[in-house]
């Protein structure tokens, strides 16, 4: 009874990805000769073709060549991309582009790339579709030779080292392929597949049990400060003048600075009266003009003039900073990662400090693209300056439309904004210190992220 009720769990899991493909799948256009037929969006589609690759690592080397290929076609298509993020944001733009140009046929042409791609998107949906059949019982052998068999066996030539179905089955043999998951259950290999829901569930207890290697074990709550300007006056003695921040036009308001000091002791004021959280300014290199230096950073020395405020005493010591966000929900995002690096384990609860009119945007629209529950998570809202409060709510409406269309901010103007708010190119390092989450920081959609979260348990 134990064993169906794990099948069943897992072919849920199988069927999750399944949708999660074909979504994309569906997409391709029906008619080859108008490619504007249809709206393709590129990051997304790239990121089921990273799962693709995941779902060959797992059935092992006989799928080398076809990984490589698929590889190097993510390679092509992402190089257009980055050549112009906005027009190429729609796969269909690159397709039209090479056929404008006459080029679409090269042998290394993107719309070949994205062709073949779309050829393994069908590969790897058939292979899943075969797994969910007789769950328990099924060869894997058999499935990946049907799948092969129905998708990509007549688009390979007599080169192709897949030629023939006989081949592959010995190949399979030929790599112990069968014999290796004699003792395996195969919900545990379509799970490691598909984001390593189990595996990574596994791996987050073991790092708890382990918390005491890191400088904040003891700590189990994130206060995160969203920064929105950087300080750039070469004295400590005029923070709460507008000319020692760099300010964009719509902040150049007097009590503009204030607002900002004011962000810096509320999040301070929370952080004293719980002795379990991390205090953490959040806030990249935005601005160009400004020079390298980081929101966050800028918050903190403003913290330290100020001497905390008067609380320095409790809180210096475990206020630190997150210097890669570009947006507010990768001030969020990047925040519990960071959480994760110093106390190796992910907050309990969380408590964001930012202006009273983002409540809604990160209250709702980003804790639930995280999926965070909420009733561990609490907003601290400031006011914004009279004279600018109603432009700042005009202009917080149109973000919120925008993050309600595209909740990871990942396509179209939310994602140009994120680029031009990176001047300096900065390598950003997560998910290295939340690898936990590795998923999420790869994920681009509309629905809720359907992998594992430790916060979700």
């Amino acid at each position: 009874m134990k064993r169906k009720r794990e099948e069943e769990k897992v072919g849920s899991e199988i069927r999750s990805a399944i949708e999660e493909l074909s979504t994309l799948a569906k997409l391709k256009p029906k008619n080859d000769h108008n490619p504007g037929a249809a709206q393709i969006p590129t990051v997304p589609f790239l990121s089921i073709c990273d799962l693709v690759i995941q779902v060959l690592d797992k059935i092992g080397p006989t799928m080398t060549v076809l990984r490589k290929d698929i590889h190097q076609n993510i390679q092509r298509l992402e190089k257009v991309l980055e050549s112009d993020p906005s027009l190429y944001s729609n796969a269909v733009e690159i397709l039209k582009k090479e056929e404008s140009e006459g080029n679409s046929r090269m042998r290394t042409s993107c719309s070949r790339a994205f062709v073949w791609l779309t050829r393994s998107l069908d590969f790897t949906v058939a292979l899943l579709q075969n797994l969910t059949k007789d769950f328990g019982q099924n060869n894997m052998e058999k499935a990946v030779e049907e799948s092969y068999n129905i998708t990509l066996k007549s688009w390979h030539g007599p080169s192709t080292e897949f030629r023939n179905p006989e081949s592959m089955v010995q190949s399979l043999k030929a790599q112990n392929f069968a014999s290796n998951l004699n003792g395996i259950h195969l919900g545990d290999f379509v799970l490691s597949v598909y984001e390593g829901h189990y595996k990574m569930m596994n791996n987050y207890q073991n790092f708890k049990a382990n918390s005491e290697n890191y400088p904040f074990p003891n700590l189990r709550n994130l206060v995160m400060v969203a920064g929105h300007s950087v300080y750039t006056s070469s004295s400590c003695g005029k923070v709460d003048k507008e000319d020692s921040w760099f300010l964009e036009s719509y902040q150049k308001n007097p009590g503009q600075a204030s607002t900002f000091l004011a962000h810096i002791q509320e999040g301070i004021d929370i952080a004293a009266k719980d002795e379990a959280a991390l205090l953490l300014f959040s806030g990249g290199e935005t601005r160009k003009d400004a020079g390298p230096r980081s929101e966050a950073q800028s918050y903190w020395a403003v913290a330290e003039a100020k001497e905390w405020f008067g609380k320095g005493e409790n809180v210096r010591s475990r206020a630190l900073t997150e210097e890669h966000a570009r947006d507010s929900f990768e001030n969020l995002l990047f925040s519990v990662c960071r959480f994760r690096e110093l106390t190796g384990t992910y907050p309990q609860n969380i408590s964001v400090v930012s202006y009273d009119f983002k409540e809604e945007r990160f209250a709702q629209l980003h804790r639930s693209a995280l999926g965070f529950p909420e009733s561990r998570f609490s907003y601290s809202g400031t006011p914004a300056i009279s004279s600018a409060k109603a432009a700042a709510q005009k202009g917080e409406a149109l973000v919120r439309t925008q993050f309600k269309e595209d909740p990871y901010g990942c396509q179209g103007s939310l994602y140009r904004k994120k680029l031009g708010r990176d001047p300096f190119h900065r390598t950003i390092p997560y998910p290295n210190g939340c690898p936990e989450i590795e998923g999420l920081f790869r994920y681009c959609g509309t629905a809720p992220y359907p992998g594992y979260l430790p916060w979700a348990q």
